[in-house]
């Protein structure tokens, strides 16, 4: 035991000095050690080391000691950067950012990454069909954060990671020839091999709900037989009783075209209000996807919400105006059914300019 008298705040553990300070911000005592020897020479150094931890704590500052090493792995970098920003929770860019690119590269030293490496991420993305380029977009500028971060730091010494410019891409309405083919496969009894395929008729109800109300997937398969008012021609989408979709603050009460009155007479068989209008609960696309394959092979690809997409579009070519399309569509900006409109336009300026074409023979 060393004799080495210690003022207040300082204390001896395995022959070196350490300092306790209590910590407000935790609301705990630290004990840190100062890394001196346990030596009266070092006991003024040891002071001023807590006294300086003390006044960062006031002033609210992370002190930041240097570190001998540049080296840092990816999943530690990662945990620096969402400790220094205040991000909690793994549901974020910067954890599926870093998880991709710690299965192409493993946990490695990030200092070490090239610019090579940041192609074959972004190409590796291009590649996989589950991402979508505005994901694409999302992940690199996460990684490209994440790096900026570190480059600051001394940890990197480039940006390995280059941001992606998400695309935009508006999904095109389907047309009635393959709209005819997808409903007349559904509806049809198939024979595979040995097995006997029934018509799934419940998911033909699903596809036509969509493409006459143009509802979005979500409200087409909680919408509930008290919603729909056939005296008024209106239908109710997020009802009190179902809980209200993202944004919405108060229910919709959309007028029904002709064809959608129709088509909801047609499938109601006096059932109680409170049954739903279609009962397929599953929400996966993979009905629509096998039945694409089975048609079209890989060469046509379409999504539910391409059937709503197809509804809005039917208004536009009706020559419906936009203020009353947008009532239909229940599109909370102008801008929005506008851009239907304007996507019109464009083909219709195509057309026109391949006909000018035509007679100067190019």
């Amino acid at each position: 035991m060393s004799k080495l008298r210690l003022p207040k705040g300082l204390f001896e553990k395995n022959n070196h000095i350490w300092y306790s300070v209590y910590n407000s911000k935790i609301g705990k005592t630290e004990k840190k050690t100062t890394k001196l020897a346990a030596i009266r020479a070092n006991l003024n150094e040891a002071k001023l080391i807590r006294t300086n931890y003390l006044e960062s704590l006031k002033e609210n500052k992370v002190v930041i000691r240097p570190i001998k090493s540049n080296i840092i792995l990816l999943r530690d970098a990662k945990l620096a950067y969402k400790t220094a920003r205040g991000i909690t929770g793994e549901q974020n860019h910067i954890d599926y950012a870093v998880k991709i690119a710690v299965s192409l590269f493993g946990n490695m030293d990030v200092s070490n990454l090239t610019i090579e490496h940041g192609d074959l991420y972004n190409i590796h993305l291009r590649d996989n069909l589950s991402y979508s380029k505005n994901t694409i977009a999302n992940y690199s500028k996460a990684m490209t954060s994440l790096f900026t971060f570190l480059l600051k730091r001394g940890k990197v010494s480039l940006l390995p990671f280059e941001s992606t410019p998400g695309v935009k891409i508006t999904p095109k309405a389907i047309n009635s020839e393959d709209l005819t083919k997808i409903f007349n496969h559904l509806s049809t009894e198939r024979k595979i091999k040995n097995r006997t395929i029934p018509p799934n008729l419940e998911a033909v109800k699903l596809l036509k709900l969509l493409l006459y109300t143009g509802l979005r997937i979500g409200e087409a398969v909680k919408a509930k037989w008290r919603d729909v008012d056939f005296e008024l021609g209106t239908m109710t989408v997020g009802s009190i009783e179902e809980g209200f979709a993202k944004q919405r603050t108060q229910p919709d009460i959309m007028p029904l075209t002709f064809q959608a009155r129709e088509f909801l007479k047609s499938i109601y068989q006096g059932q109680s209000k409170t049954e739903k209008i279609v009962t397929y609960i599953n929400r996966s696309p993979k009905f629509l996807e096998r039945a694409l394959f089975d048609i079209f092979g890989n060469s046509r690809y379409y999504t539910l919400h391409q059937f709503r997409k197809t509804f809005i579009t039917n208004l536009v070519e009706s020559g419906m105006r936009p203020e009353r399309t947008m009532m239909f569509a229940r599109h909370k900006k102008y801008q929005t059914t506008l851009d239907h409109y304007n996507e019109r336009k464009l083909q219709e300026a195509i057309t026109n300019a391949n006909e000018v074409v035509k007679l100067f023979d190019v």
